[in-house]
């Protein structure tokens, strides 16, 4: 039922000022869900608020300034929310960064710095969410982003494939913690694929910073594109009761690719 999904409960969506994760803040709030917005980015984080607080006509969503890669300011967020909500109910652990280099080119300080955003970012969060979930005895859903870049071998983006696959290992085993302590909190990963975000459009230009410009041109390329949207459905259905026996599992965003068969590999067309 619209506006009644994730209804009274809290959520926190890091990296929420742009692409999946702003999508996944504005259906969370639209669904009911009082939102925290967290990102680097403040300027577009309080626009992405704004928009929420105006469409509801109340402070439903906040923003805090939020660097993932850093453990004294997750404990920082995480008393926030404590303090401002008592609860959290939903964490989005979506927060991420992508530099091509392969195997060869990707020097230790970014394999390091990409690692620790995609992957030491999700840990953190896990560890410091968890204890303020089961505060409530009413449980939570935890949603890790990953990738499928952790399933194909794609050589130009090594770092950022090994640190998602990072996650979907984390994943499995803070829902198995979870399963053992009794505490009622689901924990599962998305795996999208070719998502028309900026992040994306930042790897296709090259560039460091890009316009709506350059993400509405990603639609020239001969790529089956994915919408942020698409994806902040599964996440919804992740945060709501709906996925209530759903723990420790990926869920493939792909369009199939995943199961392509290979350039001039067989086919039932005739």
């Amino acid at each position: 039922m619209s506006g009644l999904r994730v209804q009274g409960k809290v959520a926190l969506v890091t990296g929420g000022a742009s692409g999946m994760g702003k999508a996944d803040a504005l259906l969370l709030a639209r669904e009911g869900a009082s939102v925290i917005v967290s990102d680097m980015d403040s300027q577009n984080g309080r626009a992405v608020v704004k928009q929420i607080n105006d469409a509801d006509g109340s402070r439903k969503a906040i923003f805090i300034e939020h660097n993932v890669a850093d453990e004294e300011n997750w404990k920082a967020v995480i008393a926030e929310i404590q303090s401002s909500y008592g609860r959290l109910d939903i964490l989005v652990n979506n927060a991420g960064v992508m530099k091509p280099g392969n195997i060869l080119n990707t020097s230790l300080e970014e394999w390091k710095w990409i690692n620790s955003v995609n992957s030491e970012s999700q840990f953190l969060g896990c560890k410091y969410a968890i204890p303020l979930m089961e505060a409530s005895g009413e449980g939570g859903s935890i949603i890790n982003m990953s990738s499928t870049s952790m399933v194909y071998g794609i050589s130009y983006v090594a770092a950022y494939s090994a640190s998602k696959g990072s996650v979907d290992a984390l994943t499995r085993t803070v829902a198995m913690h979870c399963i053992e302590a009794g505490n009622k909190i689901r924990v599962n990963s998305i795996q999208p694929d070719s998502v028309r975000t900026p992040l994306v459009a930042k790897l296709a230009t090259g560039n460091d910073s890009v316009s709506q410009a350059d993400v509405d041109d990603l639609n020239k390329l001969p790529t089956q594109w994915i919408e942020p949207e698409d994806v902040a459905n599964t996440v919804l259905f992740l945060a709501s009761s709906e996925s209530n026996c759903i723990n420790g599992i990926a869920i493939l965003i792909d369009n199939g690719a995943c199961i392509r068969p290979p350039a001039g590999g067989a086919s039932d067309k005739n």
